[in-house]
């Protein structure tokens, strides 16, 4: 956040660069730099809550993989960036499991549902 807090500082003269609040940098920046405006308002959490809550949590499948079974399904809820496909291919080929992911697109609700019905009487991941 260091070079970006430079970039912040250079958009403005120097009396607002050092008095204005990390709260009035948000619409500030949303104007002269809106491709910034994310990273003012996690540099405002952090300086007003801590680094706690602008910290991505780290996933770990193979936990997640333990508290699971055959009737406990894992759902896994995306933010945007997140794609955790890599770590469930590595994990399905840890334990042999069959993947079959499949897209809920126009169309594919039933198919999906074939799937699931399948993958219930002979194993395998069904991945939505």
């Amino acid at each position: 956040m260091k070079s970006e807090r430079k970039d912040f500082f250079d958009l403005v003269p120097e009396p607002y660069q050092t008095n204005l609040p990390y709260f009035a940098w948000i619409p500030l920046v949303r104007v002269m730099k809106p491709e910034k405006t994310t990273d003012a308002i996690k540099r405002y959490v952090k300086k007003s809550l801590s680094e706690y809550f602008v910290t991505p949590i780290i996933f770990h499948m193979r936990e997640a993989l333990n508290e699971s079974n055959n009737i406990t399904p894992l759902l896994l809820i995306l933010t945007p960036g997140n794609d955790p496909m890599e770590q469930i291919k590595k994990a399905a080929d840890e334990v042999k499991a069959f993947r079959y992911p499949i897209s809920l697109g126009k169309g594919q609700g039933d198919k999906a549902k074939k799937l699931i019905e399948e993958t219930k009487k002979h194993g395998g991941w069904v991945i939505l």
